[in-house]
């Protein structure tokens, strides 16, 4: 098993309790972001076309 040292699992926790926080706003259903702070709710990541599906390209050979 790999050995990592204290110091850097504790910061791989840190780094992912941090993403899922900052994601949280865009998994989160419009009633439940109703009842979190103003400047938690507003904080949403805008999803590019590509990243919500909306993106498609034909590409054909002459």
């Amino acid at each position: 098993m790999l050995k990592l040292p204290r110091w850097q699992r504790i910061g791989i926790v840190a780094i992912t309790l941090l993403a899922l926080l900052l994601s949280l706003p865009n998994l989160l259903p419009a009633s439940v972001l109703d009842h979190m702070p103003h400047w938690y709710a507003n904080s949403r990541i805008n999803l590019g076309l590509d990243l919500r599906g909306g993106a498609h390209f034909l590409l054909e050979a002459d």
